[in-house]
C-alpha cells in the first residue's frame, strides 16, 4: 500500500494511524506508488492548492487504471469529509472515500474495495502476475462480474460509499505506525469550535473534543517505555483543551502531568490560538523543564480590521501583550506564526501593518499563504477582491522579510552550544547528521547515523536562512 499525506501534523498522525491499522490487517506499506496495489491519499482542504494537487494526481492515476484495472484508489481526510460525494461523482475511478472521523475503518473499506475491484478487473499484459497474486490472497475469481469497468458508478456498485463517508467514529490513536521510536505525535484533542472566517477545519473535523487526560497520559507512558524521548501534543487549539470536559484538567495541568513522565525529555505542542493563551499556560511553559522553548502562535494579520473580519478574537495590541508576557517568562522562546495575505478587502495599509508586525515582533519563522476562499466559510461569502498579482507581490514581500528575520535569528545562535535531538542523516550529505534544537532550529553537524534518536550538544559555527551548522561540543 502507498499512502500519500497532504497538510498538517494532524493529517500526518492520521496517516500513521491508518498505516498501523493496515499493517495489523496484513497490508505492507511501500514508498513507491509504482510498487503498490492500492494508493491512498490523506487529503487537506485548508488551502485550495492542496486540493488541486490531489485532483491532479487522481486524474493521472485514471490512466494507470487502464494498465492495472485491479489497482485500488482511496481518498481519506478533509476532502473526503467535506465533499466525498462530489469527489466520487467527478472521479468514478476512485474506489472509496473515508472522512476524518473514520480513519480506523480504512482497512475494512480497503478489503471490500479489493474484492469489488478484482471481481470486475480484466487481465492485461501489464497486470497478469498482480491479478493472480491478489485474487489468490483475497479468494476472488478474477473478472467474475465482467463489465464493471474502471469507471463504474459508485451508487449501485459500491454501496459503502455514502454510509462510510459520513460515518462518525471515535478515533483510536494508540496503534499509530510512527517512523521513529524516539518521537511521537499525540493528539490531545480533535476538531475546532472557533470558526475563524477563513478556516474550513470546523467543517472538516467537527466540533472541538478533548481526549480524556488519563488516556493521553497512559499513551505517553507506553511510548516512553518503548523509547520515545520527544512528544508533540496536537490539537487545532490546544489552549482550549479540557474546557468542555468538565473534569478540571486544563492544558497547563496536562502539560505538568506529561512533564512528570519518566523517559520523556522534550515536549512540544501546537497549535496555540492567541485569543486564549493564559498566564497559567505561560507559567507552565516556564516552569516545566521538559517543555521546549518554542511556540507556534499564529497572528494571521497585523491589521485589527482584518483580524475582526477573520473572526480572530484578539487585537494586535492583545497579541503583542501576550508575546511580551511569553518573553518575560521565557526569554529564549522562539516564536513562529501563520499569515494570510490578500484576505478580502485587505488594503495596502492593512498589509503594511502586517509587514510592520513581522519586523517588530521578530518571528523565528512564519508560514505565509495567499488567501483562497474555502467552501462553507464566512469569508467565502465576501468578494475575493484582492487581485491575484497583488496577492503574489504581497506574499513575496512578506516572505522576503521573514527570510531576513529568520537569518538574523539563526546568526544570533553562532557560538552557542545547544542540545540537539538527532533525527538522522542530512538529505544532502550522508556524512552529516540533521536534528532540531529545543527552539526548533534545524541543525546539521558531522556525525554517525548511530546518533539518530539521541541528544548531542552542538556548538553552532555558522548559519544560513534555512540551517544552523555546527560541530559536536567537547563532552557533548
Amino acid at each position: 500500500m502507498h499512502l500519500r499525506t497532504y497538510g498538517c501534523q494532524m493529517n500526518v498522525l492520521d496517516s500513521q494511524i491508518i498505516a498501523g491499522e493496515l499493517e495489523r490487517h496484513g497490508y505492507r506499506m511501500v514508498e513507491a506508488e509504482e510498487e503498490a496495489d492500492a494508493i491512498l491519499f490523506n487529503t487537506c482542504s485548508v488551502r485550495d492548492l492542496s486540493e488541486r494537487k490531489v485532483l491532479g494526481k487522481l486524474g493521472m492515476l485514471r490512466h494507470a487504471r487502464k494498465r492495472r484495472p485491479e489497482l485500488v484508489l482511496g481518498v481519506c481526510g478533509c476532502m473526503a469529509e467535506l465533499s466525498g460525494e462530489r469527489l466520487l461523482a467527478k472521479n468514478p475511478h476512485v474506489d472509496f472515500v473515508c472522512g476524518t472521523q473514520a480513519v480506523n475503518a480504512v482497512a475494512g473499506m480497503l478489503d471490500r474495495a479489493f474484492a469489488r475491484r478484482l471481481r470486475t478487473a480484466a487481465g492485461t499484459k501489464h497486470n497478469a502476475a498482480h491479478l493472480v497474486r491478489l485474487c489468490s490472497h483475497f479468494g476472488v475469481t478474477p473478472g467474475a462480474q465482467a463489465g464493471g469497468g474502471e469507471d463504474a458508478e459508485p451508487s449501485a456498485q459500491h454501496p459503502l460509499f455514502a454510509r462510510e463517508c459520513d460515518e462518525t467514529q471515535h478515533v483510536d490513536e494508540t496503534g499509530a505506525r510512527r517512523p521513529h521510536p524516539w518521537q511521537a505525535y499525540v493528539a490531545v484533542m480533535r476538531g475546532c469550535s472557533n470558526y475563524c472566517s477563513f478556516c474550513v477545519v470546523p467543517y472538516a473535523r467537527g466540533a472541538e473534543t478533548s481526549r480524556p487526560a488519563g488516556e493521553i497520559i497512559d499513551e505517553i507512558k507506553r511510548l516512553a517505555d518503548e523509547g520515545c524521548r520527544e512528544v508533540i501534543l496536537l490539537g487545532q487549539n490546544v489552549n482550549s483543551y479540557g474546557k468542555r470536559r468538565g473534569d478540571g484538567v486544563t492544558f497547563p495541568a496536562l502539560l505538568r502531568r506529561v512533564n512528570a513522565i519518566e523517559g520523556i525529555e522534550w515536549i512540544r505542542f501546537l497549535t496555540s490560538n492567541p485569543q486564549d493563551i493564559s498566564d497559567e499556560l505561560i507559567d507552565a511553559i516556564a516552569e516545566c523543564g521538559k517543555v521546549c522553548h518554542q511556540i507556534h502562535f499564529p497572528l494571521q494579520s497585523g491589521s485589527d480590521r482584518i483580524l475582526r473580519l477573520m473572526n480572530r478574537k484578539y487585537s494586535y495590541a492583545d497579541y503583542v501583550y501576550r508575546v511580551e508576557r511569553l518573553r518575560t517568562a521565557v526569554p529564549d522562546i522562539a516564536l513562529s506564526s501563520d499569515f494570510i495575505v490578500g484576505f478580502p478587502t485587505e488594503t495596502d495599509g492593512d498589509f503594511e501593518l502586517t509587514r510592520a508586525a513581522v519586523k517588530d515582533i521578530g518571528f523565528a519563522s512564519s508560514f505565509i499563504f495567499k488567501y483562497s476562499p474555502r467552501p462553507r466559510t464566512k469569508a467565502a461569502e465576501l468578494a475575493d477582491d484582492v487581485p491575484a498579482d497583488v496577492k503574489k507581490k504581497r506574499h513575496a514581500a512578506l516572505l522576503a522579510l521573514q527570510n531576513r528575520m529568520t537569518l538574523r535569528a539563526h546568526e544570533a545562535q553562532a557560538g552557542s552550544v545547544q542540545r540537539v535531538l538527532v533525527e538522522g542523516p542530512s538529505k544532502t550529505d550522508a556524512a552529516m547528521m540533521q536534528g532540531r534544537t529545543g527552539t526548533f532550529y534545524n541543525v546539521v553537524f558531522p556525525g554517525s547515523p548511530a546518533l539518530a534518536g539521541t541528544f548531542v550538544n552542538v556548538r553552532m559555527t555558522r548559519a544560513t536562512q534555512l540551517t544552523l551548522y555546527g560541530v559536536p561540543a567537547t563532552g557533548g
